[in-house]
Formats: C-alpha cells, sequence, structure tokens
C-alpha cells in the first residue's frame, strides 16, 4: 500500500452494475454534505488565533540554536501525544522516545507534553490526573 493509500478508501467508479444486490453505491456525497460543520466567522478567528498560539508555542526557542530542530520536534511529537494518542497506537511517551526516527529521552518529551499540558490547559489520557 502506499503512503497516500487508505484501507478505508474505495474506489466505486470501477463498479459498472449492481449484479444481484451484492454492490450499492453508497452516497457518500450526500452523507458529508450533512455533516459537514458550519463554523460562524467569529469561530474561525478563534480557531485561527488558537492555532497561531500553538504554533508560536511549538516554534519558540533560539533558532540559531543546533539542538532547535530537536526540540521543535520532542514538542510536536509531544503536543501530538497529547491531543492524538492513538496516532501513536496509544504507546507511553517511554516507548516513542526509543524509537529510531525519534530517539530522546523519555524525560524530554514528557517535560515538553507536561509544558503544552499546562500552557493550553488540555491533559492527555496517558498523564496523571494532576497537572
Amino acid at each position: 500500500m502506499g503512503k497516500n493509500s487508505s484501507l478505508y478508501h474505495f474506489d466505486e467508479s470501477k463498479v459498472n452494475t449492481l449484479e444481484d444486490a451484492q454492490c450499492h453505491k453508497f452516497p457518500y456525497d450526500e452523507i458529508d454534505e450533512e455533516h459537514i460543520t458550519k463554523y460562524e466567522p467569529e469561530e474561525i478567528q478563534r480557531m485561527g488565533e488558537a492555532l497561531r498560539e500553538v504554533l508560536t508555542w511549538l516554534t519558540m526557542g533560539d533558532k540559531n540554536s543546533e539542538g532547535y530542530g530537536k526540540t521543535v520536534m520532542r514538542k510536536a511529537i509531544a503536543m501530538c501525544w497529547v491531543l492524538r494518542p492513538e496516532l501513536f497506537n496509544g504507546e507511553p511517551l517511554s516507548e516513542i522516545a526509543k524509537k529510531k526516527g525519534i530517539n530522546v529521552f523519555k524525560q524530554s518529551l514528557s517535560k515538553q507534553a507536561i509544558n503544552f499540558s499546562q500552557k493550553f490547559g488540555i491533559k492527555g489520557r496517558g498523564q496523571r490526573k494532576k497537572l
């Protein structure tokens, strides 16, 4: 499977006939239109401001420092782990830190997860109840 493939995508354009009621063209477009969330302009503005705050936190630091890139990487991983731990299959930060492509101290990921949670008031499922 290619990197842009999905297990959940089925191309119905290749289905020409409905044989013996074994195949049914599902009205994806109709369903999608029904479930589109409509936001008020004020809500969009608030979401934009929140995103700017997150991106500012993510990129804070001395950009001339040798370790700046790793710091941003640790912050990004920690933020994703707090918000969407399923992206890491629910693994703890200690296991994520050991991954070949990450290879950092678990304490550094934990520190960034705590910093993110305290800054934005968001607690992840894997974090202690009190921050």
